[in-house]
């Protein structure tokens, strides 16, 4: 699987990328402002639904190693306690 790893780094410089992008929509007046916002929840969604994915795909794996029968109960609940 493909991971990214996001730093404190990376993730501030994303930030003051986005703000100089909004800067120059409001300077230039081309009312961008709005779409960039809704892009950024988009973003933050995605990716908390792939980190969600991803604990529910290590979970399966767990449980399958360790004889648990998963396939009743979805995303790997049984072996969560759940």
């Amino acid at each position: 699987m493909n991971q990214h790893n996001i730093t404190n780094e990376s993730l501030a410089l994303s930030i003051v990328l986005v703000v100089i992008a909004m800067l120059i929509s409001h300077r230039e007046k081309l009312a961008l402002e709005k779409d960039i916002i809704w892009s950024i929840c988009r973003a933050v969604v995605h990716s908390a639904d792939a980190v969600a994915n991803a604990i529910n795909i290590s979970a399966i794996h767990l449980a399958a190693v360790d004889g648990c029968d998963v396939s009743s109960r979805p995303f790997g609940t049984k072996f969560l306690g759940i």
